[in-house]
């Protein structure tokens, strides 16, 4: 393998690169509800940059720190250019460089020496740089340790400019509203840059201690802008805690629920408890088993805290929902049944994947690459059977909206079925649903008394 040839065009502008960019960003925000970025202030303007990011969600992580970037160039694990075949050349047009680790095999590590002169040219040139330094996803809202590969490039590369570079890492954390289900939340947060010459002395001194500690100030400032439960032991425990706290402490913060203000208060809370156990374990220990009751309660009857958040639902309100729904039944159906031929091969494919946190990846490569075309095939056999254009038009156009449409109506149909699991457990079994709503109202009054005590 040649580095500097084979990657030679990495950073260079492509009319087909930045066209097949645009389409994607579209597809992306079919399939996310909310795309929301923040602290894009942070991003150094005519400076060299690596981004540093967690890795939540397999191949769609990169797609979205993608849309958020200029042209951004990728650092991957080196086995997905193997063979030179139709596939590698795909990654090396979305601008993807490998990295090689001693599991590539020892011949291989001779090619990192080309691939960090590569990388010294491509942030010569102010391309941004993307690392995810976990260098694998993770399933829990949970930074794992960073590997060494994001510092020792780092430092090549002012070595290779002779310190003359000013390179900065920008922590970015990736947040998704829910890993795996179509039309989720995405929200990014860009943190405050390091200074990679900072430590220069140091690493003239020390290289393994300047490596160690840069390192660990990425991980922290990583940290601060991610959810991050640290004990994983408790982890269900924590994350409902987050949930339930969530309206009170963006109350108590004085923020409005909207952008990321809702991370905020996450943070905050898993904070306030993280430091609460440090001082008291026995204490927070009893938080942690109602908090973990609770949520497996909501499991077991099928209900979400907000349900009980909300309390109360017109019995008059939900019959009108009712009619509502029967009415637009046949609209549902129609949407449905035109995009099963799109949405069921996504579900065969899942299948294949042990690893949940390549479903949401699966589903969003065939929505956009195999989706427009079904449609088109579908349209072609209306176009068979009938004369009429308007007809034909109409239909192909109505594909997507309806397939959104049905979605939605499922979605609305789900929450409606849960407000009336909820309002019929209220009502014939009292005991269950007051010892709910007395965990719940527990918890939100043990954060408090907490949070008092640690003012």
């Amino acid at each position: 393998m040649d580095i500097l040839k084979d990657f030679k065009s990495l950073d260079k502008f492509s009319i087909l690169y930045k066209w097949s960019r645009s389409i994607f960003d579209i597809f992306l925000r079919i399939f996310y509800r909310k795309f929301i970025v923040h602290g894009l202030e942070n991003l150094p303007k005519n400076k060299a940059y690596i981004i540093a990011s967690n890795h939540q969600n397999a191949l769609m992580d990169p797609l979205v720190v993608m849309k958020s970037l200029e042209r951004p160039v990728f650092i991957s694990r080196a086995d997905l250019f193997k063979t030179k075949n139709l596939l590698s050349r795909f990654f090396v047009f979305c601008r993807i460089i490998p990295s090689f680790r001693i599991r590539d095999g020892k011949e291989t590590l001779k090619f990192n020496h080309d691939m960090f002169l590569r990388v010294s040219q491509i942030l010569q040139n102010n391309v941004p740089l993307v690392i995810f330094p976990e260098a694998q996803h993770f399933d829990k809202r949970h930074l794992l340790p960073l590997k060494k590969g994001i510092t020792r490039m780092a430092f090549t590369t002012e070595v290779n400019c002779d310190f003359k570079l000013d390179l900065q890492i920008i922590p970015a954390g990736i947040y998704y509203s829910n890993y795996f289900n179509f039309q989720a939340d995405v929200k990014i947060i860009l943190g405050k840059p390091i200074n990679v010459l900072k430590y220069k002395q140091l690493f003239l001194e020390n290289e393994a201690r300047a490596n160690a500690e840069l390192r660990d100030e990425i991980a922290n400032e990583l940290k601060k802008c991610i959810i991050h439960i640290e004990d994983l032991n408790n982890y269900t425990a924590y994350e409902m805690l987050r949930v339930v706290n969530r309206t009170k402490m963006l109350k108590d913060l004085r923020l409005e629920n909207k952008g990321v203000n809702d991370l905020f208060a996450d943070q905050a809370t898993i904070k306030l408890i993280e430091e609460a156990h440090k001082k008291n374990t026995e204490k927070t220990q009893e938080l942690f088993d109602i908090a973990t009751q609770y949520a497996e309660n909501l499991k077991k009857y099928a209900l979400r805290n907000w349900l009980f958040e909300k309390g109360k639902f017109n019995q008059f309100a939900l019959i009108g929902h009712f009619f509502a729904f029967f009415i637009l039944f046949p609209l549902f159906l129609y949407g449905f049944l035109n995009n099963l031929l799109a949405l069921q091969p996504q579900r065969i494919l899942n299948k294949k994947f042990k690893d949940p946190q390549f479903h949401s990846s699966v589903r969003f490569v065939f929505f956009t690459f195999a989706t427009p075309f079904i449609h088109l095939a579908q349209f072609g056999l209306i176009a068979l059977i009938t004369d009429s254009w308007w007809i034909k038009w109409v239909y192909l156009i109505s594909l997507l909206p309806s397939g959104y449409f049905a979605y939605y109506y499922y979605t609305f149909w789900t929450k409606f079925k849960a407000k009336q699991r909820f309002e019929s457990l209220k009502k014939t079994n009292k005991e269950v649903f007051n010892n709910l709503q007395t965990m719940r109202t527990a918890l939100i009054d043990k954060i408090s008394e907490i949070s008092i005590k640690s003012a």
